[in-house]
């Protein structure tokens, strides 16, 4: 990896080796774990001489797990792990994510070098997991902080967001199955979606917005995006789903967000390309650098075609996958990203989903959140300064969950499943994220004609006629 002089690089697990099978990483989740003491080690490229910070982005279920940085198998600092704590519950800290900010600084020479963190504990289940280094250069700390408060000068009024209680997610995608029958391509399903009956049901719910998937897994878009279709031809659609669920539901007083994955889009199309010569994705391979300056361009220019056709009527974004691209690439500029996503609508509300890791950009007005179910959102400080504490400190509350399936309906010929929440325990954390000005999104599984399940709907009578 080469480390960038001018912004923090990220050295994510996927991208080092381990020095003995005590320390494991899991390429699916982007983790390392450890099994007992041993080391993660990156090959690294420093440009020019330089002095970095170093900050450790961990989990730990122990109080005090002992480190040591190595640079080229030589001790540069050590330090200790703390016990982590944040949304999710003290029997499952290995959940919660936090920052360790290293507190000597890391002299690195001009060349090519191996950087290692060696931590001195284990067990099974492991106590200890790492899902990356962020080294910051030490010359670029002022301007590090300038970014940081343009970043908090240019977002948007959250105050309707803050005070709206709840919302939906609907993962309706390109994989999207039927109760029953076959089932039918994502173009048709678009043609045949029945806009009136989805906005009469989500009006049933009372939730204040929806979250819909423009795409997931593949490059799919709802609409005839010339853009979209140059690049990913074959993957827009005649009719413009999105600008017609924007208008039904505004009828009905409910904003729509849209969910988008770019980078998953980007690797699933034939723009992508890899080191080795391959052209297909895995959190293994690593993608070839000149791909970072693609990926950013033709990002950028979807969100401001796609912000410019919408407009004020689309009110937000959950940007899917972002840390993604600092785990293949080490570095990725995030401000042109936020500007563009603000293209048509100065207000639009965004966020940058880095799972439970902590969030690794300023650039953002809330936190994805991407939690599953209920737990103990982080107190909050006030619109201007965020979460006191937690994977998404310093943005506005806000908490992801599952209803009943694992996000999309992908099964041919069965039903939703059961809800996962009682009715009491979501009324319950709803009441105390909206004390913390902090809305929560309940994704509820959906057909491809549209429909949710049973249970979710009568979850979701309860926690309207609670709150509306």
């Amino acid at each position: 990896m080469n480390i960038n002089p001018r912004r923090m690089t990220l050295l994510a697990p996927t991208r080092g080796n381990t020095s003995d099978e005590a320390v494991r990483i899991d390429a699916h989740a982007d983790l390392c774990r450890w099994y007992g003491p041993a080391d993660l080690i990156w090959e690294i490229h420093v440009e020019a001489p330089g002095a970095y910070r170093a900050e450790i982005a961990y989990s730990s279920s122990i109080d005090a797990a002992p480190y040591r940085l190595l640079l080229d198998s030589k001790t540069v600092g050590d330090g200790s792990l703390s016990r982590t704590s944040g949304f999710f519950s003290a029997q499952t800290p290995s959940l919660n994510y936090e920052l360790l900010r290293h507190p000597e600084i890391l002299r690195l020479a001009a060349g090519d070098h191996t950087l290692s963190v060696r931590i001195d504990a284990g067990g099974d289940p492991p106590s200890v997991s790492v899902c990356d280094i962020r080294l910051h250069p030490e010359s670029t700390e002022g301007a590090r902080a300038e970014e940081q408060q343009r970043a908090i000068e240019a977002r948007s009024d959250l105050a309707w967001f803050r005070n709206c209680g709840y919302g939906l997610m609907f993962h309706w995608t390109s994989d999207s199955k039927p109760k029953n029958g076959p089932r039918k391509p994502y173009p048709r399903a678009v043609a045949d979606f029945d806009v009136e009956g989805f906005a009469d049901m989500v009006r049933t719910t009372g939730a204040a917005y929806v979250m819909l998937t423009a795409n997931h897994a593949e490059p799919s878009f709802p609409a005839p995006l010339e853009y979209w279709e140059s690049l990913y031809p074959g993957w827009t659609t005649e009719r413009d789903l999105v600008a017609e669920l924007i208008e039904a539901l505004d009828t009905r007083g409910i904003k729509l967000f849209l969910y988008l994955n770019p980078f998953s889009a980007y690797i699933a199309s034939g723009r992508l390309r890899n080191l080795d010569g391959s052209r297909t994705y895995s959190n293994e391979r690593q993608i070839h650098p000149d791909c970072s300056v693609d990926f950013l361009d033709t990002t950028c220019q979807l969100l401001e075609d796609i912000g410019t056709r919408y407009g004020e009527k689309l009110a937000g974004y959950w940007f899917d996958s972002w840390y993604q691209p600092f785990n293949q690439f080490g570095s990725f500029p995030m401000e042109p990203v936020y500007s563009a996503a603000k293209s048509g609508n100065a207000n639009r509300f965004t966020c940058f989903n880095w799972w439970i890791r902590p969030v690794g950009t300023p650039w953002g007005e809330y936190w994805a959140a991407e939690v599953g179910g209920p737990g103990v959102l982080p107190e909050d400080g006030g619109e201007d300064q965020g979460m006191v504490s937690g994977a998404g400190k310093g943005l506005n509350g806000h908490a992801l969950l599952i209803m009943d399936d694992p996000w999309v309906h992908g099964k041919l010929n069965t039903d939703v499943v059961a809800p996962r929440h009682t009715k009491n325990r979501l009324i319950d954390f709803v009441s105390d994220c909206s004390q913390k000005n902090a809305p929560v999104t309940i994704n509820l599984g959906i057909y491809q004609d549209g429909g949710i399940g049973d249970g979710a709907a009568d979850v979701m009578e309860s926690i309207r006629q609670a709150f509306r």
